[in-house]
Protein backbone atom coordinates (compact mmCIF):
# COMPACT_ATOMS: atom_id res chain seq x y z
CA UNK A 1 0.00 0.00 0.00
CA UNK A 2 1.24 3.84 -0.45
CA UNK A 3 -0.11 6.63 0.46
CA UNK A 4 -1.91 9.42 -1.12
CA UNK A 5 -0.74 10.72 -3.98
CA UNK A 6 -0.69 14.59 -4.94
CA UNK A 7 -2.82 16.17 -7.17
CA UNK A 8 -0.39 16.89 -9.45
CA UNK A 9 1.21 14.04 -9.78
CA UNK A 10 -2.57 12.09 -10.58
CA UNK A 11 -3.11 14.56 -13.24
CA UNK A 12 0.57 13.78 -14.52
CA UNK A 13 -0.88 10.16 -14.48
CA UNK A 14 -4.18 10.77 -16.19
CA UNK A 15 -2.41 12.95 -18.78
CA UNK A 16 -0.42 9.83 -19.70
CA UNK A 17 -3.33 7.60 -19.89
CA UNK A 18 -5.26 9.60 -22.15
CA UNK A 19 -2.11 9.84 -24.27
CA UNK A 20 -1.83 6.09 -23.86
CA UNK A 21 -5.75 5.72 -24.66
CA UNK A 22 -5.49 8.19 -27.74
CA UNK A 23 -2.26 6.46 -29.30
CA UNK A 24 -4.10 3.12 -28.79
CA UNK A 25 -6.87 4.33 -30.94
CA UNK A 26 -5.18 5.74 -33.47
CA UNK A 27 -2.98 2.88 -33.86
CA UNK A 28 -6.01 0.49 -34.32
CA UNK A 29 -8.02 2.53 -36.49
CA UNK A 30 -5.11 3.27 -39.37
CA UNK A 31 -4.08 -0.33 -38.25
CA UNK A 32 -7.08 -1.97 -39.01
CA UNK A 33 -7.20 0.39 -42.21
CA UNK A 34 -4.13 -1.72 -43.46
CA UNK A 35 -4.70 -4.88 -43.02
CA UNK A 36 -8.10 -4.12 -44.81
CA UNK A 37 -6.73 -2.64 -47.46
CA UNK A 38 -4.17 -5.64 -47.88
CA UNK A 39 -6.59 -8.40 -47.32
CA UNK A 40 -9.29 -6.70 -50.17
CA UNK A 41 -6.33 -5.62 -52.50
CA UNK A 42 -5.37 -9.36 -51.79
CA UNK A 43 -8.40 -11.43 -52.93
CA UNK A 44 -8.98 -9.26 -56.11
CA UNK A 45 -5.69 -9.61 -57.05
CA UNK A 46 -3.95 -6.16 -57.23
CA UNK A 47 -1.05 -4.44 -54.77
CA UNK A 48 -2.19 -2.55 -51.99
CA UNK A 49 -2.36 1.54 -52.24
CA UNK A 50 -0.35 2.93 -49.46
CA UNK A 51 -1.84 6.09 -49.99
CA UNK A 52 -5.54 4.78 -49.31
CA UNK A 53 -3.82 3.30 -45.73
CA UNK A 54 -2.72 6.73 -44.75
CA UNK A 55 -5.58 9.52 -44.42
CA UNK A 56 -4.28 12.39 -43.00
CA UNK A 57 -7.31 14.20 -42.91
CA UNK A 58 -8.47 11.48 -40.08
CA UNK A 59 -5.21 11.83 -38.65
CA UNK A 60 -5.59 15.76 -38.17
CA UNK A 61 -9.01 14.86 -37.34
CA UNK A 62 -7.97 12.73 -34.65
CA UNK A 63 -5.47 14.85 -33.24
CA UNK A 64 -7.31 18.34 -33.15
CA UNK A 65 -10.65 17.14 -31.72
CA UNK A 66 -9.76 13.02 -30.30
CA UNK A 67 -6.93 14.17 -28.51
CA UNK A 68 -8.39 16.95 -26.47
CA UNK A 69 -11.67 14.53 -26.10
CA UNK A 70 -9.37 11.72 -24.71
CA UNK A 71 -7.84 13.98 -22.72
CA UNK A 72 -11.43 15.54 -21.28
CA UNK A 73 -12.88 11.84 -20.83
CA UNK A 74 -10.12 10.35 -19.28
CA UNK A 75 -9.96 13.16 -16.54
CA UNK A 76 -13.55 13.34 -16.10
CA UNK A 77 -13.91 9.71 -15.51
CA UNK A 78 -10.52 8.85 -13.98
CA UNK A 79 -9.95 11.83 -11.41
CA UNK A 80 -13.47 11.09 -9.39
CA UNK A 81 -12.17 7.28 -9.72
CA UNK A 82 -9.33 7.64 -8.35
CA UNK A 83 -10.47 9.75 -5.11
CA UNK A 84 -13.01 7.49 -4.56
CA UNK A 85 -10.43 4.58 -4.50
CA UNK A 86 -8.41 6.62 -2.65
CA UNK A 87 -10.97 7.34 -0.05
CA UNK A 88 -11.54 3.68 0.04
CA UNK A 89 -8.11 2.81 0.85
CA UNK A 90 -7.55 1.31 -2.65
CA UNK A 91 -4.19 2.00 -3.56
CA UNK A 92 -2.41 -1.15 -4.98
CA UNK A 93 -1.44 -1.76 -8.57
CA UNK A 94 -4.32 -4.42 -9.06
CA UNK A 95 -7.13 -1.69 -8.00
CA UNK A 96 -5.69 0.93 -10.43
CA UNK A 97 -5.82 -2.17 -13.31
CA UNK A 98 -9.34 -2.98 -12.28
CA UNK A 99 -10.14 0.73 -12.01
CA UNK A 100 -9.64 1.23 -15.52
CA UNK A 101 -10.61 -1.69 -16.97
CA UNK A 102 -14.24 -0.41 -15.04
CA UNK A 103 -13.58 3.28 -16.47
CA UNK A 104 -13.11 1.48 -19.92
CA UNK A 105 -16.40 -0.32 -19.64
CA UNK A 106 -18.18 2.94 -18.48
CA UNK A 107 -17.06 4.96 -21.62
CA UNK A 108 -18.01 2.22 -23.67
CA UNK A 109 -20.67 0.84 -22.49
CA UNK A 110 -22.87 3.84 -21.67
CA UNK A 111 -22.87 4.34 -25.84
CA UNK A 112 -23.14 0.77 -26.72
CA UNK A 113 -26.32 0.73 -24.05
CA UNK A 114 -27.96 4.06 -25.54
CA UNK A 115 -27.72 2.70 -29.21
CA UNK A 116 -28.95 -0.34 -28.07
CA UNK A 117 -32.05 1.71 -26.63
CA UNK A 118 -32.60 3.55 -29.55
CA UNK A 119 -32.36 0.62 -31.67
CA UNK A 120 -34.71 -0.64 -30.14
CA UNK A 121 -37.19 2.36 -30.54
CA UNK A 122 -36.48 2.37 -34.53
CA UNK A 123 -37.17 -1.50 -34.54
CA UNK A 124 -40.24 -0.77 -33.18
CA UNK A 125 -41.32 2.14 -35.27
CA UNK A 126 -43.11 1.33 -38.50
CA UNK A 127 -42.23 4.14 -40.23
CA UNK A 128 -38.77 4.08 -39.42
CA UNK A 129 -35.75 1.82 -40.41
CA UNK A 130 -31.87 1.72 -39.88
CA UNK A 131 -29.77 -0.50 -41.10
CA UNK A 132 -25.72 -0.61 -40.88
CA UNK A 133 -22.84 -3.35 -42.37
CA UNK A 134 -19.85 -3.77 -41.71
CA UNK A 135 -17.67 -5.58 -44.73
CA UNK A 136 -20.34 -6.48 -46.54
CA UNK A 137 -22.18 -7.94 -43.79
CA UNK A 138 -24.73 -6.71 -41.93
CA UNK A 139 -24.43 -5.57 -38.50
CA UNK A 140 -27.39 -3.28 -37.81
CA UNK A 141 -31.43 -4.22 -39.25
CA UNK A 142 -34.37 -2.58 -39.11
CA UNK A 143 -32.17 -0.63 -35.78
CA UNK A 144 -31.67 -4.11 -34.04
CA UNK A 145 -28.25 -5.51 -33.65
CA UNK A 146 -27.59 -8.39 -35.94
CA UNK A 147 -25.64 -11.66 -34.30
CA UNK A 148 -22.61 -9.80 -35.98
CA UNK A 149 -23.50 -6.29 -34.52
CA UNK A 150 -23.98 -8.42 -31.08
CA UNK A 151 -20.35 -9.54 -31.32
CA UNK A 152 -18.25 -6.85 -32.60
CA UNK A 153 -20.09 -4.46 -29.98
CA UNK A 154 -19.38 -6.92 -27.16
CA UNK A 155 -15.52 -7.11 -28.42
CA UNK A 156 -15.52 -3.03 -28.46
CA UNK A 157 -16.48 -3.10 -24.65
CA UNK A 158 -13.88 -5.70 -24.12
CA UNK A 159 -11.25 -4.21 -26.14
CA UNK A 160 -12.19 -0.99 -24.06
CA UNK A 161 -11.92 -2.47 -20.53
CA UNK A 162 -8.49 -3.84 -22.09
CA UNK A 163 -7.75 -0.03 -23.07
CA UNK A 164 -8.36 1.08 -19.45
CA UNK A 165 -6.77 -1.14 -17.70
CA UNK A 166 -3.52 -0.15 -19.65
CA UNK A 167 -4.29 3.39 -18.80
CA UNK A 168 -5.10 2.53 -15.53
CA UNK A 169 -1.80 1.01 -14.78
CA UNK A 170 -0.18 3.51 -16.40
CA UNK A 171 -1.57 6.59 -14.71
CA UNK A 172 -0.34 5.01 -11.27
CA UNK A 173 2.61 3.70 -12.89
CA UNK A 174 3.09 7.81 -13.98
CA UNK A 175 1.70 9.48 -10.97
CA UNK A 176 4.13 6.60 -8.37
CA UNK A 177 7.73 7.56 -10.57
CA UNK A 178 9.56 10.16 -7.74
CA UNK A 179 9.74 13.46 -9.20
CA UNK A 180 12.88 14.61 -10.52
CA UNK A 181 14.39 18.07 -9.61
CA UNK A 182 16.35 19.75 -11.89
CA UNK A 183 20.38 19.38 -11.96
CA UNK A 184 21.53 22.50 -10.66
CA UNK A 185 24.08 24.51 -13.46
Amino acid sequence: MTGRIPAPRKLLGLLAAALLAWTAVVAATFGMALLEEVLFATTRGEAPAPRAMLNLSLLRAYALVGLPVAVVVTFAVGLPLWYLAEALGWRSRGAAIRLGAAAGLLIAGVPFILNVIQGWRISEDENFSFNTYRWGFATTLDGWPTTLGWVLGLGDLVQMAALGAAAGFAARWVAMRPATSPSPP
